[in-house]
């Protein structure tokens, strides 16, 4: 069937602006769907920050009884016993609830492109179809962190020593122009390592989302394919991760607004020490700070997922062999691109 397919010809140069407003305008007609899917995830991906918060009250209950109470025996002994224990648990429960959590932010992405695509599936439907990969998402997961961490080391230790460490030989020999030399040298570096680094996350951003939608792919395949296609958008795909993230980033830090005003009131009680009224206060803002960090969440990954989906799409022109690419007339209508 893909031997026969009609592919329309290539996309004309994107801009920017219109691949965002586009996924707004789609994540806007399938708000009802994306944010109950997205209520799950950021759940699923709350959960092990909750038990961690349960297993500090209750270690603090164990540390007070153990080294304030009146017990026999070790208290040391007592401490490490119950770190030994629930320590495992938690990581068990961390690894299940992360594996959840990337199946259905994965599943909006399926759902997403499947819809760009003209071929509109289920909830119910799609579910069926990832939940047998729901772990290989969180492996890809976990390399592609690796991937990118490896990256940023070795990009580190490339600028130190072909930059800073340069710079630091400049501003300590030359007494004229030296620091400003330095400065512009160290600048440079800094402006290498990042544009490095943004090109190699732009060729890993989406291997999930081929994932997702091409049953039959494997998680290397996945990586190799996202790689490949990714040529000639990098620049598209970290202009718009730029862009994400200055709205993301100061809309959660929006989230810990609640917990700055408590911090004050604690430095407001300094050196008398915060009384209970105060400490009080703390705890609410605490976990209102994670409500609003929760809410947040919900409303922001599925227009992550729909910006994904689009770079799919475009890659589905670009490399033909993608599924998706029978249909990629209607996606250049969402994008406006077709006259």
């Amino acid at each position: 069937m893909l031997e026969n397919a009609q592919y329309p010809p290539p996309l004309p140069p994107l801009n920017v602006g219109n691949v965002v407003s586009a996924a707004i305008r789609l994540y806007r007609s399938h708000l009802k769907s994306y944010f109950g899917i997205a209520f799950v995830a950021s759940l699923w991906s709350f959960l092990p920050l909750i038990a961690l918060l349960l297993l500090i009250v209750l270690g603090s209950a164990v540390f007070a009884r153990a080294f304030l109470g009146n017990t026999d025996g070790s208290p040391w002994g007592i401490l490490i016993l119950a770190m030994l224990i629930l320590i495992p648990i938690w990581l068990t429960l961390a690894i299940f609830c992360w594996g959840k959590s990337l199946m259905n932010t994965a599943l909006i992405s399926r759902l997403a492109a499947l819809e760009l695509a003209n071929q509109p599936e289920s909830v119910a439907e799609a579910r069926r179809q990832l939940k047998s990969k729901t772990w290989i998402f969180l492996w890809l997961q976990f390399v592609v962190s690796c991937l990118l961490g490896t990256a940023s080391f070795f990009l580190s230790a490339i600028t130190s020593i072909v930059f800073n460490y340069p710079a630091t030989i400049i501003a300590g020999t030359l007494e004229n122009g030296g620091d400003i030399l330095a400065v512009l040298l160290t600048g440079l570096g800094y402006l290498t390592y990042y544009a490095a680094y943004f090109w190699i996350y732009a060729h890993l951003f989406i291997p999930e989302v081929l994932l997702a939608v091409e049953l039959n792919t494997t998680m290397s395949a996945a990586i190799e394919r996202c790689w490949k296609f990714s040529h000639g958008f990098v620049w598209h795909i970290v202009a718009i991760a730029t862009i994400v993230l200055l709205v993301s980033v100061p809309v959660y830090l929006f989230s810990v607004f609640p917990m700055l005003l408590v911090i004050f009131s604690f430095a407001a009680t300094f050196p008398d020490g915060p009384g209970p009224e105060v400490i009080g206060r703390f705890v609410i803002a605490f976990f209102l700070t994670i409500a609003l960090f929760f809410g947040i969440n919900i409303f922001l990954i599925p227009l992550g997922r729909r910006l994904k989906a689009f770079f799919t799409s475009i890659f589905a022109t670009a490399g033909k062999d993608l599924i998706l690419a029978l249909v990629i007339p209607h996606f250049r209508n969402e994008l406006g691109l077709l006259g």
